[in-house]
């Protein structure tokens, strides 16, 4: 006879309810098979998320070169152009990875882009007007945010494979971010200055 007591372990419900889980996976499965397969990327997320990049860029180069143009007096033509390459550097962007056959893929997101670019605005001006320019500014303000959450809600729908860049391209990227920011600043500050 020994001294020592078996001493039997307490088990809690969840404990137990875990251990019948375990129980009914079978042994003989590997653990990596085990995992629920993800879903399969759908191409229509990407289209998409492509679509909403180019919307929200395209907005936000609009309403930042208007801005600029009518407060700062900066040159029509040289906005539009901004505007214009804006719109096709984001396209551009933004299709660089979308496999399909043909190019009617890529030429979707640009073209749902621009529509939903267009009937905001024509929406915006038909519903809200600009009679009052402090008004106009209010709207102006958010359309920035509608611009910014189309812009990033589309980036983070439409991820792109992981790549490195040479030091050119991303000295490039690095440039254009900044010239956005100071631009954004600028249209910024001369919106609070005719409030």
């Amino acid at each position: 006879m020994s001294n020592v007591e078996e001493v039997t372990p307490v088990r809690s419900v969840a404990t137990e309810a875990g251990a019948e889980k375990r129980a009914s996976i079978p042994a003989a499965i590997p653990a990596e098979t085990r995992a629920v397969p993800s879903a399969p990327e759908q191409p229509h997320g990407r289209l998409r998320g492509a679509s909403l990049q180019v919307f929200g860029a395209l907005l936000w180069a609009y309403v930042v070169m208007g801005e600029l143009v009518v407060g700062l007096d900066f040159p029509e033509p040289l906005a539009t152009l901004v505007v214009a390459a804006a719109f096709g550097l984001t396209w551009r962007s933004a299709v660089s990875h979308i496999a399909g056959p043909g190019h009617f893929r890529k030429l979707v997101p640009g073209a749902l882009g621009f529509v939903a670019w267009s009937v905001v605005l024509a929406s915006t001006v038909a519903l809200l007007g600009s009679d009052d320019p402090r008004h106009a500014e209010v709207v102006s303000v958010a359309l920035w945010f509608v611009a910014a959450f189309a812009l990033f809600s589309g980036s983070l729908s439409n991820p792109r494979a992981a790549h490195p860049d040479s030091q050119l391209p991303r000295l490039l990227r690095i440039a254009l971010w900044g010239a956005v920011g100071v631009a954004t600043a600028l249209a910024f500050l001369s919106a609070l200055r005719r409030f």
